[in-house]
């Protein structure tokens, strides 16, 4: 099986691991606490909720 690399991190920190919900739900709230006051705000948002998903993405890949 070949190794994909993760996905990059702009929002999250480097090496993150979305391997328990320990450590994606203070990602998540902070996602749902974010005001979102014009376009730049939701873009932004769509990004940061964009890289979270990869992740979350990437670790159900690995454990398959």
């Amino acid at each position: 099986m070949s190794r994909h690399p993760p996905p990059p991190t702009r929002w999250l920190p480097a090496g993150f691991r979305a391997g328990s919900w320990e450590g994606i739900a203070p990602w998540l709230a902070d996602l749902e606490r974010r005001p979102i006051a014009g376009l730049a705000d939701l873009e932004r948002w769509l990004l940061d909720r964009s890289e979270l998903d990869a992740w979350v993405g990437e670790e159900g890949t690995r454990r398959s």
